[in-house]
């Protein structure tokens, strides 16, 4: 049977993998077509539009494909759905070509800088892939964060209270992550003990809210990180609009020393700050920033008496080209200046308060309203997050082995993605820290940070067994199909061992296979009688 080009469009179309699967040869013969019957798009493009993702999987490992080939690139509509998991396939390509119209869609609709993270992409697989590096993975998944939006990365737990203790902050934040993922946040506002305990109540929310939107699973976008309000309180909607607008600069406030971390949020709180400024409330927010960086000089600069507010907007050492403060102060003077004459609110609001007085001269000269621009860039989040938590040495928790190796771990990924270690630490059980494990256990904590390492053959059967009392379904698929090395001389014993999953898809496909291609020669390896029924039928019965 020969699949024609029609049928692979329809195959590709609905998204039907499987079908193609057996015919990737025939595909090479097509595979860059790019003309009328194929509606001017390769397979490719159709696949990454549909976002249909194991099709693309297929797709890229299709002898001779070329993924730029199109009037739109593959990669350029994956960035316009802001398909998260195909664009990072497709920057794994070697012959990928970063175009200047996919390079636009996504940073304009998304944020998202394909350049940088192409390089992220491949210094996170090199680090799995160093032929250099003696270690095998036999289990490697790859954590892309825009991907993750909304996931759980770890579970929200008490013992990772910032500052435990203190009677002014309840603030909860899996450090060691947050470390990983938002390092100038982490170093410029939660190591910041005097800042984190002046803050309000509405301020520690959005903090903490922040926080959720980063590691545990909450949404990112502005009008909830602002929701600091119970259900009996005042929402969003009831409001008024000077209160939304203090929200929205108090955002400002907190990620205004931060750099490359929470970009898109900083940059949206300002066009939303900017978006509400009117004549009847502009003053108040040149107080608002007035106070607030009297705040920063207090909790973030050492104080002299060359130092207040107006030089920490200014001062070009001191983030003159980011400072958000500095970007709405500057929308607010030239507000003023070019709508002064003909806008009946300054009358009103402005020209007779004697707060207008100090910015007079600021504003005598402005004539046009100057776009505003925070040129800061994003931090890339490594795509081998867990990977990196693992090896960064900031734990608090340690397993030894019967082996004598001691595993350093953190009990919220562990408690986070596995049952067993939950109960271990809620204080269920009693926690012995000198119990000593079975070896396999290293690599049931290396699977709840998404990767295995390439167990020894003599762990291999042990593992599965615990895999399997773990409910890992895919790493014991991933054991048993490629891992598990029978021979006549251990089939016996593997049987044995694994008897109680027998009538199990993965188990039953390899143990019986292997049955079936030895049966003669399993004679006198193995006593009949011993093995399942299933097995003594498999051997008397030639297949």
């Amino acid at each position: 049977m020969y699949l024609t080009l029609k049928s692979a469009i329809d195959y590709v179309k609905t998204g039907q993998a499987e079908i193609l699967q057996p015919f990737i040869n025939d595909l090479s013969s097509f595979i860059n077509e790019c003309k009328q019957i194929t509606g001017y798009e390769t397979l490719l493009y159709k696949a990454c539009d549909r976002e249909h993702v194991e099709v693309v999987k297929l797709l890229l490992q299709v002898k001779g494909i070329d993924v730029n080939k199109g009037l739109n690139s593959p990669l350029y509509i994956a960035c316009k759905h802001n398909n998260m998991e195909i664009i990072h396939l497709l920057l794994s390509h070697p012959n990928i070509i970063v175009d200047h119209r996919a390079c636009s869609v996504a940073i304009n609709e998304h944020g998202i800088d394909l350049e940088a993270l192409q390089l992220n992409i491949k210094m996170s697989s090199s680090v799995l892939n160093d032929p250099a590096n003696s270690r095998k993975f036999i289990y490697a998944k790859f954590y892309n964060y825009q991907h993750l939006r909304q996931v759980p990365l770890v579970n929200k737990s008490d013992r990772d209270t910032l500052f435990e203790g203190s009677t002014t902050s309840n603030i909860v934040a899996f450090t060691p992550l947050v470390k990983l993922m938002a390092p100038s946040f982490y170093t410029k506002v939660l190591t910041n003990k005097e800042f984190i305990e002046s803050l309000d109540f509405t301020e520690e929310q959005i903090v903490q809210n922040i926080i959720d939107s980063l590691i545990y699973g909450g949404p990112n976008d502005l009008s909830s990180i602002t929701n600091t309000h119970t259900t009996n309180e005042k929402t969003e909607n009831t409001l008024s609009p000077l209160e939304s607008l203090k929200l929205k600069m108090k955002v400002v406030f907190i990620l205004n020393q931060v750099e490359g971390d929470f970009k898109k949020l900083k940059i949206e709180a300002v066009k939303s700050v900017i978006s509400q400024v009117k004549f009847e409330n502009i003053l108040h927010v040149l107080d608002l920033i007035h106070i607030m960086l009297q705040r920063e000089l207090k909790y973030f600069f050492e104080q002299d008496s060359t130092t207040n507010s107006e030089s920490l907007c200014h001062n070009t050492n001191n983030n003159n080209t980011r400072c958000a403060f500095r970007k709405i102060k500057e929308y607010c003077l030239d507000y003023i200046g070019t709508n002064a004459g003909h806008d009946e609110g300054y009358s009103i609001y402005v020209e007779n308060d004697e707060r207008m007085t100090q910015y007079a001269m600021s504003v005598i000269k402005r004539k046009t309203i100057q776009p505003q621009s925070i040129n800061e860039a994003p931090f890339m989040i490594s795509n081998t997050l867990f990977f990196d938590l693992y090896h960064s040495g900031n734990t608090d928790f340690e397993i030894k082995l019967m082996s004598g190796k001691t595993v350093k771990c953190h009990k919220t990924v562990l408690s986070s993605k596995n049952p067993f270690f939950e109960c271990l630490f809620s204080g269920n059980w009693l926690l012995d820290l000198e119990e000593k494990y079975t070896d396999e256990m290293e690599y049931i904590v290396q699977y709840c940070y998404g990767f295995v390492e390439q167990p020894s053959q003599h762990l291999v059967v042990p593992l599965i067994k615990k895999a399997h009392e773990h409910d890992m379904k895919d790493l014991v698929e991933i054991l048993v199909r490629k891992e598990l090395s029978l021979t006549l001389d251990n089939f016996a014993y593997v049987v044995e061992e694994l008897s109680a999953y027998l009538e199990e898809p993965a188990f039953e496909q390899v143990i019986f296979k292997f049955a079936c291609q030895n049966r003669m020669l399993l004679y006198g390896k193995v006593d009949p009688q011993a093995l399942p029924p299933k097995l003594q039928l498999c051997l008397a019965y030639e297949q």
